[in-house]
């Protein structure tokens, strides 16, 4: 975002303006605002917003990131349009794989929901060794998934 210089107006460039990330699991873009940026992009460095981009990733952070549409997004509305959003918080986890595995029944969905509200699924994340008693055994879901969460956390402070 900081290299790609995107004017804010004539000496402000587009920065990191919000104390917190944008990067998250569902994001609502106004069209207009979104066209507004991939325009202030092109206008800055004469060719399509997208290779104006893939020109300005450092490969060094490639690992990692690289490029974030909705922290420049949001970061574009935070600075230019600040009372045009609402941040909503959800509860969520990133790390549901290590209980419901990797492609859950509709049992473990909704067993899950009792705690969270949006779950991710990553394909680098591993199942832990409760999956297949919570998966088969249905007296293993009496107890929440929050709870299992404080178990695999101890688990791992011992370790």
């Amino acid at each position: 975002m900081d290299s790609l210089k995107i004017p804010m107006s004539k000496s402000v460039y587009l920065h990191k303006a919000a104390p917190f990330s944008f990067i998250t699991e569902n994001m609502m873009i106004e069209s207009s605002v979104m066209n507004e940026l991939i325009s202030l992009i092109e206008q800055r460095h004469h060719k399509a917003f997208w290779e104006a981009i893939l020109e300005h990733i450092n490969p060094l952070d490639l690992p990692h990131s690289g490029f974030s549409e909705y922290e420049s997004y949001g970061n574009f509305v935070y600075a230019k349009y600040p009372h045009s959003f609402e941040i909503i918080t959800r509860k969520r986890d990133r790390f549901a794989k290590r209980l419901v595995g990797e492609a859950p029944s509709e049992a473990l969905l909704k067993w899950y929901a009792r705690d969270y509200e949006v779950i991710s699924i990553e394909s680098w994340d591993k199942t832990s060794f409760l999956y297949p008693f919570i998966q088969r055994y249905t007296i293993f879901r009496i107890f929440p998934p929050r709870f299992y969460k404080v178990l695999l956390a101890l688990f791992e402070r011992i370790r």
